[in-house]
């Protein structure tokens, strides 16, 4: 059984923000290894169902070094909230939009979509990130029809739910994040190439 101390340690590091947790060497080698994890698994999803589990600190916008790109975050994680939807789709090539994504805590599950290898490794890092990989296309439009077409596919989603949806537009550019837009699954197909 693990000390008051380890739980608590485990249970404030999720509080508090990280990403991960791991055993300590002491832990990791004694005779329940399995059962180790599995107490420490318990005790991340008490802490992330927990009132004290909340978003990070407000960052003053004016000082951010991408204030649109942490406002459209901030606003599509409080949105899925505010409304209950419980998918965001992100779409990013650098990376940024999923961390900043994370950053704010969201309660829903993100699916950000990248068409870059070295993006897609370094999202699977993210807190409450889900990466995936997609192909450039050419419009806003072809993108979101290409992400609800996959997560249908794979039962991510169902038809008629809500998501929010967050990129950077023009497409395919490494460009800030700058768009929301709240989507109900089987509107996006209508006249896109490929459906």
């Amino acid at each position: 059984r693990p000390t008051r101390a380890e739980v608590t340690d485990v249970f404030r590091s999720v509080v508090d923000g990280s990403d991960a947790v791991m055993l300590s060497a002491e832990t990791a080698i004694g005779r329940h290894p399995v059962r180790a994890v599995e107490v420490m698994d318990a005790i991340c999803r008490e802490a992330e169902a927990s009132p004290a589990y909340g978003r990070a600190e407000e960052v003053s916008l004016l000082r951010d070094r991408s204030p649109f790109a942490s406002a459209t975050a901030q606003a599509s994680v409080d949105t899925a909230d505010r409304l209950g939807l419980s998918t965001i789709v992100a779409f990013t090539e650098s990376g940024t939009t999923a961390r900043l994504l994370s950053k704010y805590r969201p309660r829903a599950d993100v699916y950000a979509f990248t068409p870059e290898d070295r993006t897609y490794r370094r999202m699977a890092m993210y807190g409450g990130i889900t990466p995936l990989r997609f192909e450039r296309v050419a419009s806003t439009d072809e993108m979101i029809a290409y992400a609800e077409r996959f997560l249908l596919a794979h039962g991510l989603v169902h038809s008629g739910e809500g998501l929010v949806m967050v990129a950077g537009i023009p497409p395919n550019q490494q460009a800030s994040t700058n768009l929301m837009k709240l989507h109900r699954v089987g509107d996006a197909t209508a006249g896109v190439p490929g459906r």
